[in-house]
């Protein structure tokens, strides 16, 4: 057995002899020029983004670098050139009574660093028709920190649409929230050396919290089909979102064939989570060239859309039961998003 372990041992000694650290040259890592923006139908400014992502490796790995001395311009197919201008942090601007036609196709152009990008031809398709939108009461589950399954309750948003020959197939969809909050700020307490001591604080207890979208969300119809009745997001009572009413605004957009793949590709790569169903991880580049060099890879999608508004008030009646409030000692101004000013359209 001695003998046996001995052998073990000068075998470990003499592969861990063979590992040698590798180094990886970072600099041969290219950085990558990313495009953002979209221009709608809706009244101008409308931006585009461009920026630069930081070398594998670099110290600010994961962080992007603003462009800010491109010339940037958008083209319309009947030969309209529109010009934007530089507003902050690699934000190109058009000017404010700029607006997309629909059944107007456009082409984003810019200079930068010597080499010309265009992007491919994108045409303003007119939206389907937006029949309804409405909540439907909903408990997802899920499994909680004792690992026992429990359900989030609240409503899933549907909207049913319906398209004709020469609408598009495709929709974007973005929504945003306001909502009231009622916090305790008497309650507070404050945790000092001596331990907590009760410091009530005389404001304020009531606010109005704003939130938006922040995944992809995008529909096509099935098909042969012409209506759709897309389950769009779902909103968690928390107590907070229907203690009084929630007013959604929903904005939709309407997207070529190309837009919707391009955004398909990125929601599927975002999903994934590292099990054996996860799609294959593929380079995602979008409708951005560069005119000078064709190999190099350009990140983003420079898209047209017509864009249409609907809001929704969402209340406790929507649902079939409702989440208690949660007793929240502090002032209610120290939450994201809340102030103490009530919207107009509230």
């Amino acid at each position: 057995m001695f003998k046996h372990s001995i052998i073990i041992l000068l075998s470990m000694i003499i592969l861990g002899s063979c590992i040698e650290p590798v180094t990886i040259n970072h600099e041969d890592y290219p950085t990558n020029l990313i495009v953002e923006g979209r221009i709608t139908t809706d009244r101008g400014p409308h931006s585009i983004r461009l920026t630069k992502s930081a070398p594998y490796g670099s110290i600010f790995d994961g962080t992007v670098a603003p462009v800010t001395n491109a010339t940037v311009s958008i083209k319309r197919n009947d030969g309209e050139v529109t010009i934007l201008n530089h507003i902050d942090n690699g934000y190109y601007s058009t000017p404010a009574d700029f607006r997309a036609e629909v059944g107007k196709s456009y082409v984003l152009l810019f200079e930068y660093n010597g080499n010309n990008y265009q992007s491919y031809q994108e045409e303003v398709m007119p939206l389907s028709e937006l029949e309804e939108v409405k909540p439907v009461f909903a408990e997802h589950p899920y499994l909680n920190e004792s690992n026992t399954l429990s359900y989030n309750s609240g409503v899933d948003i549907y909207a049913k649409y319906t398209k004709s020959d020469s609408t598009s197939n495709y929709n974007m969809w973005e929504y945003s929230g306001v909502y009231y909050i009622n916090t305790f700020p008497e309650l507070y307490i404050a945790y000092t050396r001596r331990g907590p001591v009760s410091m009530p604080k005389t404001c304020c207890a009531d606010c109005y919290k704003s939130e938006e979208s922040s995944e992809i969300m995008i529909s096509s119809f099935d098909l042969g089909a012409t209506t759709a009745n897309q389950k769009l997001f779902f909103l968690e009572d928390d107590g907070y979102r229907f203690y009084d009413k929630y007013v959604l605004t929903l904005n939709r957009y309407s997207m070529t064939q190309k837009a919707y793949q391009f955004y398909k590709l990125v929601e599927q790569q975002l999903k994934i989570n590292g099990d054996i169903f996860d799609p294959p991880p593929a380079t995602i580049s979008g409708n951005i060239i560069n005119i000078d060099n064709l190999d190099e890879l350009v990140v983003g999608y420079f898209s047209a859309s017509q864009v249409t508004t609907d809001t929704l008030v969402i209340t406790s009646d929507n649902l079939d039961y409702q989440v208690s409030l949660p007793v929240y000692p502090d002032d209610c101004r120290v939450l994201p998003n809340t102030t103490t000013t009530k919207p107009s359209y509230y």
